[in-house]
């Protein structure tokens, strides 16, 4: 072979060889080239019908990517940009585009968070809760605790699903539909409510809006295991002789600024959630009760109490009489005064 096929030989060899290396960095630039967050993981967010530009400009100005056009070439090479899967996702530092775009398009790779509805929540705080935790349209999850003909629940006679979504931890993925989160809660109410429960209701002659009215009240005056099923008989043994119920928890429910201490004047709004003004359980419930006070409501311990007011220790003391009351209520206000004074001390 002459001299010269030789050099040309192996100038075709270093072109070949430059192209492969320079393909070769291009693929690592494009593909696996880190993504530095500054030795931190970072949760992000893709929203209902974000598009692939959309999230490229967003996870660059929140410096999840450092080269964005490599990106997008990268989810336009691979057929990724068409696939993104809406979610909440926990990016960690160092990691490549081609993980990210891995990560992105599967809905298992979505934060799938624990989310813990306490018992005696409102909807409201429920709503906003979940717009926090899950990324859901808190507005529309009150319209569609108001208007709420798409499930068949047992009861119509109220005017929202207030009480009826049943408090528990639920695995829900960022921006779950509002209907199904909804649609969920009410079924674990349905599953924990069954047929037992409603025999015992029909032997009180409670209907399934008044178990939950009186639940929610019970949740809303004390957090004791050992004490709800008392304070539900302290309500039983008013409603049966059509004592007013004066619970503070629906005055509560019904002032624009609480929770917050009582004043007096709360106790003469007239409304008909107000239980000092009007006798009986008040038109609905007041929050959303846990399962140990709707057994607690179907349940009262059988006792002559028909007061009660806070012992100033977490708990409550129990009376048969107004005089009895009385003093309670004056040892609560002498421990509250006490408490009060140290502090300023």
């Amino acid at each position: 072979m002459s001299l010269f096929l030789k050099k040309r030989s192996f100038i075709k060899i270093l072109i070949v060889g430059e192209l492969i290396l320079f393909f070769s960095i291009f693929i690592y630039l494009l593909l696996f080239s880190p993504n530095y967050l500054n030795k931190k993981s970072k949760y992000v967010v893709i929203n209902k019908n974000e598009t692939f530009q959309n999230v490229i400009t967003r996870f660059t100005d929140e410096g999840i990517i450092s080269k964005p056009l490599f990106f997008k070439v990268a989810g336009i090479l691979f057929g990724y940009h068409n696939e993104i899967k809406m979610g909440r996702y926990l990016i960690h530092d160092g990691e490549s585009n081609y993980k990210i775009l891995e990560r992105i398009i599967d809905v298992k790779g979505s934060e799938t968070p624990s989310i813990t509805i306490l018992e005696g929540l409102r909807l409201r705080e429920i709503a906003g809760y979940l717009k926090l935790r899950a990324g859901i349209d808190s507005t529309r999850f009150m319209e569609l605790s108001r208007n709420y003909s798409y499930l068949n629940i047992p009861t119509k006679s109220i005017n929202s699903l207030e009480g009826f979504l049943m408090p528990d931890t639920y695995e829900i993925l960022w921006q779950t539909d509002e209907e199904e989160i909804i649609k969920r809660m009410v079924r674990e109410f349905e599953r924990f409510y069954h047929d037992s429960l409603k025999q015992r209701a029909v032997q009180l002659r409670m209907s399934l809006k008044d178990v939950i009215s009186l639940a929610s009240i019970i949740e809303g005056e004390t957090k004791l295991k050992s004490e709800r099923s008392i304070v539900s008989g302290v309500y039983h043994n008013r409603l049966r002789i059509r004592m007013a119920l004066q619970a503070d928890p629906t005055i509560q429910y019904i002032i624009s600024n609480g929770p917050r201490r009582l004043k007096y004047s709360d106790l003469k709004i007239n409304s008909p959630y107000n239980t000092y003004i009007y006798t009986g359980l008040p038109p609905g419930p007041i929050n959303n009760p846990g399962r140990a006070s709707i057994i607690a409501a179907l349940y009262p311990a059988k006792h002559k109490y028909f007061y009660f007011v806070a012992n100033g220790l977490g708990g409550h003391n129990f009376s048969t009489t107004f005089d009895m009351h009385n003093e309670n209520v004056a040892k609560f206000r002498k421990i509250r005064a006490d408490s009060l004074r140290k502090k300023i001390l």
